[in-house]
């Protein structure tokens, strides 16, 4: 029933005569009205039913000692026996014997939380492997809210130990420097995707993850308040000199970008440290987009060509880089030896990233012993090293993928630049101290 009708109703009804009629129930505030109705009387019925119980309860237990008190005075200890044993069995229906024994220990929260069980999930088999070792369940302290407290109590204790086991191992002037990087990851509770900041520092050497926070929105605010905010639960924001990013507008704008966003709530100016992987890709991008047609699409259509052709690719029959007499003209055989070391020498160091497989193409490309060829990833323009090593392995099997004149001079000319110029590039500009050499030594080479 709308107020309006309302209001004119009783504006008629005040009138000589009292003209007007309602038109008829709203049964749809009638049915609501109704639930509402129904609601509170179950919930008046089942708090009379709980006030009934404890009245019995406690019925029962006054009775118990009146009668226990007479009996004993009583000269038939036979009557004082057998109503002992009647109200402690009414007694014994009314309530609930809850188990004592505590078996949960932290190992087990780990092992819980290690392999992600959900609580309903680990009472299941927290019981199921209780009666395989011959235990009586209803002795046993295990129940969903316990088990939820227990272990929102445990990962507590293990942070606070973590953090103060990290911050004792430090010295008083031990500088580091922050990392921070967006991912699109699910949710912990449902299947929406969220955005997560990860942050780590670095400092001698090592590094150390400290959290991934969930943000709202990808902001340059939100940003560094969600950085600033996770190094102050560690209790190391004097200690960060330096910060490592890539590079994004989000990151680097000069007045609302992260980096300038953070360094006015630290107080102080920071060593910048853009991450050279993604300037590095920026020259990648520039050189494909010479031979390939620039499109707006998010996956590159020769990769794709390229992923749906390999179950039909040998990959026991290859052609190595240097079988072209156009590649071979611009790789001498003392570049090809260089480039042939330095890949062996990287592919000793250990990879954290995995970065292997573009090396090893390299040196199948310069007809080494590369090692068996994986199968083609994602084909997205985001994805670290998509051009370089689709544009390797695509040349190695030109024979058996269909090319035009374009696409094979575009693939080689690529080629070409990954192997002199890039590869090196590359794997050396993880190195802050001597990266700016490395930058200034590829821009010669680029120009040579």
């Amino acid at each position: 029933m709308r107020i309006s009708e309302d209001k004119e109703f009783l504006i008629l009804q005040r009138q000589k005569g009292r003209p007007g009629s309602m038109a008829g129930a709203d049964m749809v505030l009638y049915r609501r009205q109704n639930r509402a109705d129904h609601r509170i009387e179950k919930e008046m019925s089942r708090k009379r039913k709980h006030q009934q119980m404890s009245e019995v309860n406690l019925e029962l237990n006054d009775d118990f000692g009146m009668d226990y008190e007479e009996d004993i005075g009583d000269s038939e200890p036979e009557v004082a026996e057998t109503n002992v044993k009647k109200n402690t069995k009414q007694t014994a229906s009314t309530c609930i014997n809850r188990g004592r024994k505590h078996f949960i220990t932290p190992r087990l929260l780990s092992a819980l939380d290690s392999a992600k069980v959900s609580d309903g999930k680990a009472m299941h088999i927290l019981m199921a492997t209780a009666e395989a070792l011959g235990h009586c369940t209803s002795d046993l302290v295990v129940n969903r809210s316990t088990l939820h407290r227990l272990r929102e109590e445990h990962r507590r204790k293990e942070t606070q130990r973590i953090q103060e086991s990290f911050i004792d191992k430090l010295s008083d002037t031990q500088a580091m420097v922050v990392h921070w990087d967006g991912k699109v990851l699910p949710d912990l509770i449902g299947k929406i995707k969220v955005e997560r900041i990860a942050v780590l520092v670095s400092y001698n050497g090592e590094s150390k993850f400290l959290g991934a926070p969930k943000l709202i929105s990808a902001t340059g605010e939100n940003i560094a308040t969600a950085v600033f905010d996770t190094l102050s639960k560690w209790n190391i924001l004097d200690r960060v000199e330096g910060m490592s990013f890539d590079t994004t507008s989000t990151n680097t704008g000069p007045m609302n970008g992260a980096c300038a966003q953070l360094q006015r709530m630290l107080g102080r100016n920071l060593l910048t440290l853009p991450c050279r992987h993604h300037i590095l890709e920026i020259y990648l991008r520039s050189v494909f987009d010479l031979h390939f047609k620039v499109t707006q699409a998010p996956e590159v259509s020769i990769f794709e060509r390229f992923a749906k052709a390999w179950p039909n690719i040998d990959t026991s029959s290859f052609k190595s880089g240097l079988d072209c007499e156009d590649i071979k003209s611009h790789i001498s055989d003392g570049i090809c030896n260089d480039i042939k070391q330095f890949c062996h020498s990287q592919l000793q160091k250990t990879f954290v990233r995995a970065d292997y497989e573009f090396l090893r193409l390299v040196l199948t490309f310069l007809g080494d012993k590369g090692g068996k060829f994986k199968t083609p990833g994602v084909t997205s323009h985001a994805r670290w090293m998509t051009k370089g090593i689709y544009s390797l392995k695509i040349f190695l099997f030109r024979d058996q993928f269909h090319l035009s004149k374009a696409e094979l001079k575009g693939l080689s000319q690529i080629c070409v630049f990954l192997v002199r110029l890039y590869i090196k590039a590359w794997y050396k500009c993880s190195n802050a101290i001597t990266s700016p050499l490395h930058d200034l030594n590829f821009v010669k080479e680029c120009i040579n």
